[in-house]
């Protein structure tokens, strides 16, 4: 004998389903949230690779199929790449609270641990962890990933 209690009503049904739809976008965010943590740490990096590369060719880079062939130049392109995720960055920065440009700056920029950064910013480890929430997740709809 099937007992009532224990059957799955449909409307359960569909709050587990849209639960199951839920865990696997937050499985995504999960996944871009560690993207987009890997670019601010490269941020620093590519800034100044964008810097060298521009300077070395002064503006002056044209596509042409010699330069495709180069292992060399193809490097340089992929590099000038950066260059769309260094605006975004940047772009994202400008929209970002002091405390949030102050948290993304120590913490990615210069990987200073948590702890610290909450002595100097006078605020709780718990509540850095808030904020790097807000922050990643502006990032990821700057990047188009979310």
């Amino acid at each position: 004998m099937i007992n009532e209690g224990n059957m799955l009503s449909y409307e359960r049904f569909k709050g587990l389903m849209g639960r199951a739809s839920y865990d696997n976008k937050l499985a995504n965010t999960n996944q871009f949230s560690r993207r987009v943590e890997a670019a601010l740490y490269d941020y620093p990096m590519w800034k100044v690779n964008s810097e060298l590369l521009q300077s070395q060719y002064k503006g002056n880079l044209t596509l042409s199929k010699d330069i495709l062939e180069s292992p060399t130049e193809r490097l340089g392109i992929r590099r000038l790449d950066y260059v769309s995720h260094i605006n975004l960055i940047e772009a994202t920065m400008a929209v970002l609270s002091p405390l949030q440009q102050a948290f993304v700056q120590q913490r990615y920029f210069r990987r200073t641990p948590f702890k610290i950064i909450a002595e100097e910013l006078a605020v709780t480890e718990r509540h850095l962890y808030r904020i790097r929430q807000e922050i990643i997740r502006l990032f990821q709809v700057s990047f188009g990933w979310l």
